[in-house]
């Protein structure tokens, strides 16, 4: 399952994945994530989003490919992404996954919430 919402207090989209993804969720959560960046892209609000991957299972690489191919449909350059994973070894196979994308990976929430707060107040 994949869970989104928008926190408009603090401008960060918040996502929690569980379990194993089928291409219709990753479909379906790409689709509510695009809609709510254009709206932020239109007001002129800087995209930052952290995700929640703790409770979720290794995806099968067919689904990471295809999660890896929405990022790159929906996210543009200074768009910002951070993932709370569960521990380092998640941290070096996100790493290898994503390559040179603009995602940050953490092990604790406060230090995503602060990395992705520290940049909206560089460039506002």
């Amino acid at each position: 399952m994949i869970e989104r919402r928008f926190d408009a207090d603090s401008g960060i989209i918040h996502v929690v994945g569980t379990g194993i993804w089928k291409r219709a969720d990753v479909d379906t959560h790409y689709g509510a994530i695009r809609g709510i960046a254009a709206g932020l892209r239109e007001a002129g609000r800087p995209i930052r989003l952290l995700s929640d991957v703790t409770g979720a299972e290794r995806q099968a690489p067919d689904i990471e490919a295809y999660i890896k191919l929405q990022m790159e449909r929906t996210f543009a350059p200074g768009d910002r992404m951070a993932l709370l994973v569960p521990d380092i070894h998640a941290q070096r196979h996100i790493r290898t996954l994503l390559g040179n994308a603009e995602v940050a990976t953490f092990c604790s929430r406060d230090a995503a919430e602060a990395w992705l707060r520290n940049d909206m107040r560089e460039t506002a």
